[in-house]
């Protein structure tokens, strides 16, 4: 414990991604998996976590391509398919964005707030989020154990940050040969 906040658990090892169905089962029967554009289809990682999540019998709902510099706009779809499919555990495959992306849609998921409120104007505070899972495909601004998350607003074209005590991820799973 650091400064009176407690970090997530983070599973460092050599192939994890095939070890996250056994590692999330648990109570969890639905997840929400999102996925930053790029090689991660084609490199067979995502194939290789969503198999070890099916085969734990997780029923797997996908949000691909989660632009870096995520927009409030995917936030938003998330939340809506989280709701619609009622998730309960978001999944988030490769760098910051995509990270960063799904604490917000965690948050959002579990109210009728406009998840814009969280990050402009007066700031609302998220009370309460679906949990995280983090499987960070490369090291890079330590979002993965961070309660905070930037989001671009595609229309008016501004960032903005939000932090919570709720948007720690509950697990990060880290495999070192992505080094």
């Amino acid at each position: 414990m650091i400064s009176g906040i407690t970090a997530p658990p983070a599973w460092f090892s050599a192939r994890i991604e095939r070890k996250n169905g056994r590692r999330t089962r648990g109570e969890i029967l639905k997840s929400s998996f999102s996925l930053r554009q790029g090689p991660f289809r084609e490199n067979g990682v995502f194939g290789r976590v969503k198999a070890a999540l099916e085969k734990s019998g997780i029923e797997v709902f996908e949000m691909s391509d989660i632009d870096s510099n995520p927009r409030i706009s995917s936030v938003e779809e998330g939340a809506a398919l989280c709701k619609k499919k009622r998730v309960q555990v978001i999944i988030a495959l490769g760098g910051g964005s995509t990270m960063d992306c799904c604490k917000v849609m965690a948050g959002a998921a579990l109210t009728d707030i406009d998840p814009r409120r969280f990050l402009w104007g007066e700031k609302v505070a998220m009370k309460k989020s679906l949990d995280t899972v983090m499987v960070p495909t490369f090291a890079a601004t330590g979002t993965e154990l961070n309660n905070t998350a930037v989001i671009l607003d595609d229309k008016a074209l501004s960032k903005s940050w939000c932090e919570s005590e709720c948007m720690f991820p509950k697990i990060t799973r880290r495999d070192f040969r992505r080094h």
